[in-house]
């Protein structure tokens, strides 16, 4: 007669199965895994920043996962941060003076986010080629740090936010509107740290991690359109919704492209790595 497993048996395993997928989420944990400070400099997966004398380390760290992404980078570099900007939900307590948190609104922006993004440029304007700009990014970022182009406000932001979130358009096209209104989205944090190098590390929150759509890619390279904004505006019937102020910009060419160095994009956890996690311990589960 074959003895069935006991309840308390699945009880246990599901249990483990559990604590497996919650420690691949975990955003403190995923950090301390892909960043190291060694002899050679900064280490973060295969690529490693060498630090000369004089050069300097900022942080900018954006979205739901940004205390937690903070906490542990500020546990492995202690006092090689110069200075940073912080975007997160809530306020973060006990960490480096040298860090300016903001709470910071989701999901649409609020005087934080812009406080942030303008705090974020300053920081940024007076950087060299030596400087390393390592920015923390997490789902919820593309509203928690924004710096919108001249001539449009809070609230007209948040009057075309709450448009697109409301379309039912898909993301990648929301994305694209946002990134051509804002100076922080599709590169724009990178390029306003430049001529310094970027290390970013990456949470996702997205379906197929494509890294230009978390948090709207503030360190991912690419041109935002305001013709293509425009036409999807247009098409989906919310152009004569949108604010005066949002319809001039986007009436006006694609402002030419800053150059900025490339930066290093590291996919630190994700959806699929937490099912991977699971399935593991699963089948080790099984096994037993």
């Amino acid at each position: 007669m074959i003895e069935l497993p006991r309840f308390d048996d699945h009880k246990k395993h599901l249990q483990q199965i559990s604590l497996k997928a919650l420690e691949a989420a975990d955003a403190h944990r995923a950090v301390r895994r892909h960043l190291r400070l060694s002899r050679e400099g900064i280490e973060a997966g295969t690529y490693t920043f060498g630090l000369k004398s004089g050069a300097r380390i900022y942080l900018v760290a954006c979205g739901k996962a940004a205390p937690a992404m903070t906490r542990a980078t500020v546990e492995i570099l202690h006092d090689q941060i110069e200075a940073g900007v912080i975007a997160a939900p809530c306020l973060i307590a006990d960490l480096s003076p040298s860090l300016q948190i903001f709470h910071a609104g989701h999901p649409l922006p609020d005087e934080g986010s812009l406080a942030a993004g303008h705090a974020a440029a300053r920081l940024l304007e007076s950087t060299t080629d030596d400087d390393l700009l390592l920015a923390l990014i997490s789902g919820g970022g593309s509203a928690m740090l924004e710096l919108p182009l001249p001539g449009i406000d809070l609230d007209d932001l948040r009057h075309l936010n709450t448009l697109l979130i409301q379309s039912g358009l898909p993301i990648h096209k929301i994305n694209t509107i946002r990134s051509a209104l804002s100076r922080i989205k599709n590169g724009g944090l990178a390029r306003l740290a430049a001529p310094a190098r970027v290390l970013s590390l990456i949470l996702s929150d997205v379906v197929g991690d494509r890294l230009s759509a978390i948090a709207s890619g503030p360190t991912v390279l690419k041109r935002a359109s305001h013709t293509a904004a425009r036409h999807i505006l247009q098409e989906s019937g919310l152009w004569t919704e949108t604010c005066a102020s949002i319809r001039s910009a986007l009436d006006h060419p694609d402002p030419p492209l800053e150059r900025a160095r490339r930066p290093r994009n590291i996919l630190i956890g994700s959806n699929s790595s937490v099912l991977h996690a699971a399935r593991q311990q699963a089948h080790a589960s099984a096994s037993l």
